[in-house]
């Protein structure tokens, strides 16, 4: 059986990832250091093709131990939603799932209230930022 791609699939697909097709959205990275810092991400205007509206965030931390205190989500609305983490993270893990409040919405800007662990002097802990659709 032959299969055909139409153009604007094919567009879609390589302007977008392979995430889109499965609701996962890679919003941006924030390095975290040894002091409590608030290292956040900015997003493109809301309503646009590149910033949907999300239903929850994911937090995944690689290249060093984290300590994530909170992350502080601003909605294109204005409106801010404190989402507590607390928790110690090992370079590689991830955080559930964590639903929004109020649905699927805009997001303009998330911040990340942490610190990298006590034992990689040497790197900065990075913390992904994803989203779902």
């Amino acid at each position: 059986m032959k299969f055909k791609l139409s153009l604007p699939v094919v567009l879609f697909a390589l302007l977008t990832g392979t995430s889109a097709f499965a609701g996962q959205r890679y919003l941006g990275s924030v390095p975290l250091t040894t002091f409590d810092g608030r290292d956040a991400i900015t997003l493109p205007a809301c309503g646009t093709l590149s910033n949907p509206n999300l239903r929850a965030v994911q937090l995944r931390v690689s290249q060093a131990p984290a300590d994530i205190e909170l992350v502080r989500v601003t909605f294109g609305n204005g409106q801010i939603e404190y989402l507590p983490i607390r928790e110690q993270f090992l370079p590689g893990s991830e955080t559930r799932w964590v639903q929004l409040m109020g649905g699927s919405r805009c997001i303009q800007r998330i911040a990340v209230i942490g610190h990298k662990g006590a034992y990689s002097p040497n790197h900065p802990a990075v913390v992904s930022l994803f989203g779902w659709e």
